[in-house]
């Protein structure tokens, strides 16, 4: 039995932030950090509504994968904006 459900796109986000770290992008204590709001349901919600924005203004089509958004096609994307997501974190933790 898992300790918590995974939310919609957490595994997309840490694979993001799995590369980022690989790349010195982020180190490991913002790592951990993300790890840990984005394991709440309502704070990965609100980062991939950020991200759903985003890529809008990028003019990047999320891929759908059945009626949701199929986030692991999106990994490179995520990982570009790791640094910002970082600064929303710090803000609004």
């Amino acid at each position: 039995m898992a300790l918590f459900k995974k939310p919609e796109g957490y595994d997309a986000v840490m694979e993001a932030a799995r590369q980022a770290r690989e790349a010195h992008i982020i180190n490991r204590f913002e790592f951990l950090r993300l790890e840990l709001f984005v394991r709440r349901p309502k704070n990965c919600a609100w980062l991939l509504e950020r991200l759903t924005v985003e890529a809008g203004n990028r003019g990047i089509k999320i891929p759908l994968k059945g009626n949701k958004a199929d986030w692991t096609q999106l990994i490179a994307f995520i990982k570009e904006l790791i640094p910002l997501i970082m600064e929303l974190i710090k803000l609004f933790s």
